[in-house]
């Protein structure tokens, strides 16, 4: 526990010390697939952004899960008629049930609805995670899997 509390404690660190962009962006909402549960995202530059995700993993080893990771945005990446369908990518950790760390790769489309007259927008995106992880309690056991689905943000 102690060590799984310190890898938190250093990317918190590690993000707050970031330079932050003069139009930063939050966004919240949720994610249904082989995870399921409440996803963040806080763009700090045009082309940056940190996630977070927290719920419960219902494939392989079932349990309490944790995402946090770094990703690249391209906003330009697919047009789809007049809009433009943003793609990321990035590396970040996983915690599972409290006793298993992963390294991830999280891999993303992001389609933007524009609600509220163009005032506001709802994100949908799809998202896709290779994760190789180990288990905390000293065991040489390392795994793989990978985490699939679909979700929707409000952007704040």
């Amino acid at each position: 526990m102690r060590k799984i509390l310190l890898i938190l404690l250093f990317f918190l660190m590690f993000f707050s010390s970031m330079s932050f962009s003069k139009v930063p962006e939050f966004s919240a909402g949720i994610f249904a697939g082989s995870n399921s549960g409440f996803s963040i995202m806080y763009r700090y530059e045009k082309d940056f952004a940190f996630t977070m995700f927290s719920g419960w993993t219902f494939l392989g080893t079932n349990g309490f899960n944790v995402n946090a990771n770094l990703v690249w945005l391209n906003d330009r990446a697919l047009q789809v008629g007049n809009s433009f369908l943003t793609v990321y990518a990035g590396g970040g950790i996983k915690l599972l049930n409290w006793n298993e760390i992963g390294f991830r790769v999280p891999l993303g489309v992001i389609y933007p609805f524009q609600v509220n007259n163009n005032r506001n927008r709802i994100d949908v995106f799809i998202e896709a995670a290779p994760c190789v992880y180990t288990i905390l309690n000293g065991s040489s056991f390392i795994g793989v899997n990978t985490s699939i689905g679909i979700g929707a943000r409000y952007v704040f």
